[in-house]
């Protein structure tokens, strides 16, 4: 993940996976207690950063997905990312967790064997993210020695879904690639509390996701609207119009997304999987 200054906003870019490719909440309720998983990486390295001087400030990356070369690493990350990528959740899913979880921060180094690399190249995105899920996963266990539990909850989630006039999303759409889309989405912010998706040849699930992580909710999906969109969205640090915004600030989200797209956010609620830590610890850094 890298941070790029573009104008006045400050975007961070995020490939397909960003924090955005969650899973939809599980439709039934079931807690389940997971072991590492036989998939793992060939190599790896951890070893603590302490480049923010506690400041939680400084600039991260991640290239573990999607793959370009079986060498990926993460620089500069907290163990709740990779907890994050490697369950396909947003922070509100994760409990018991110990401080150190959010605040410390380490560079991973890790190599996929040459034979698996070639293997998950030819994968859809959606089934190397999976594979990719399932390494970082091997990678807390045998490093972290991370124990958890998966259990299901009834929580507040939101929806995305089409108006009448969603066919205002036509003038977006792009023509499928002969080879994978693009499928990626950068978000960034400037004064007075704007907010900007950008969509490059990316889905309405993509979308849904993307202002999920923006926003700590769960939204989901529920449009029905297929295919890949290129678009810009831009509006204030709200959901709903802010009597105290000032006139530059934007639209709120809800009038933006009604105007630009036709379409709305929906509150619901919904059974959503939630990881409960069970055991984890500060890696040793080899």
């Amino acid at each position: 993940m890298s941070l790029v200054k573009l104008d006045k906003f400050l975007f961070v870019s995020l490939a397909a996976f960003s924090l955005s490719a969650f899973p939809e909440p599980l439709l039934s309720a079931q807690s389940a207690q997971t072991t590492a998983p036989a998939l793992s990486f060939e190599v790896t390295s951890v070893k603590p950063n302490h480049s923010d001087s506690g400041t939680g400030n400084a600039p991260f990356h991640q290239t573990f997905y999607p793959l370009v070369s079986p060498h990926v690493s993460g620089v500069n990350v907290t163990t709740k990312f990779l907890l994050m990528m490697a369950y396909g959740i947003k922070d509100f899913q994760l409990s018991g967790a110990p401080a150190w979880v959010s605040s410390e921060r380490f560079d991973i180094v890790a190599n996929v064997d040459e034979t698996h690399f070639e293997q998950l190249e030819k994968l859809s995105r959606d089934d190397q993210l999976h594979q990719v899920q399932l390494l970082i996963q091997s990678l807390l266990a045998d490093r972290f020695k991370l124990k958890v539990t998966r259990e299901t909850k009834e929580l507040p989630i939101m929806t995305l879904v089409a108006e009448k006039n969603a066919s205002k999303l036509a003038q977006f759409a792009v023509q499928r690639p002969s080879s994978k889309p693009a499928d990626l989405i950068s978000t960034g912010f400037g004064n007075n509390g704007l907010r900007i998706i950008k969509g490059n040849e990316t889905t309405m699930r993509n979308l849904a996701g993307t202002l999920g992580a923006m926003l700590h909710q769960q939204i989901i999906d529920r449009t029905g609207i297929p295919g890949f969109y290129t678009f810009d969205l831009t509006w204030t640090d709200a959901v709903e119009a802010d009597a105290n915004a000032t006139s530059d600030s934007g639209p709120p989200l809800q009038t933006a997304l009604e105007e630009k797209f036709g379409l709305k956010l929906e509150s619901s609620k919904a059974p959503v999987e939630t990881i409960v830590i069970d055991h984890i610890e500060e890696p040793s850094p080899n």
